[in-house]
């Protein structure tokens, strides 16, 4: 949602990314603690030990709101057709740091989703790059088979 209104309103209105983020983050929460209250699971933690409250922060900071200001800093530049490529990404990084740091396996089915994804971003990003190789090489290898007059 803030990907979208920052690139369609920032120019016409000069929001900066802090304030989609602000605004974002604060619907947001609203809606998270509305749809919490409603189904009975809104409870505030009575206390939360030095480490759990730093990775409680950590998330909120560094996952939350530093992460949409550079998306939505990188949306503006790039575009949104061209930033939402890269949504496709996350599930990739959340596999490779569950490995790294919870010590989680591997599927096949990961890693050939793994290289999929890639394979995607690599293509959506670089189709005209490929279109070009591929025309090259398909007219070049014509131009073997065709006998000389």
């Amino acid at each position: 949602m803030g990907t979208v209104f920052y690139h369609r309103r920032a120019h016409h209105r000069r929001c900066s990314p802090f304030a989609i983020v602000a605004w974002s983050g604060l619907l947001g929460s609203l809606t998270t603690a509305a749809g919490a209250a409603y189904f009975g699971h809104f409870e505030l933690p009575s206390l939360l030990s030095p480490l759990a409250l730093g990775s409680y922060l950590f998330v909120i900071f560094a996952g939350g709101l530093i992460a949409m200001i550079f998306w939505n800093k990188g949306t503006g530049i790039v575009g949104p057709s061209q930033a939402a490529v890269f949504m496709n990404i996350m599930p990739l990084v959340g596999i490779v740091c569950g490995v790294l740091f919870l010590d989680e396996q591997l599927l096949i089915s990961q890693a050939i989703g793994g290289v999929l994804i890639l394979g995607g971003v690599y293509l959506t990003t670089q189709y005209r790059t490929v279109a070009y190789r591929l025309a090259k090489y398909f007219i070049r290898h014509q131009r073997k088979r065709q006998p000389l007059h």
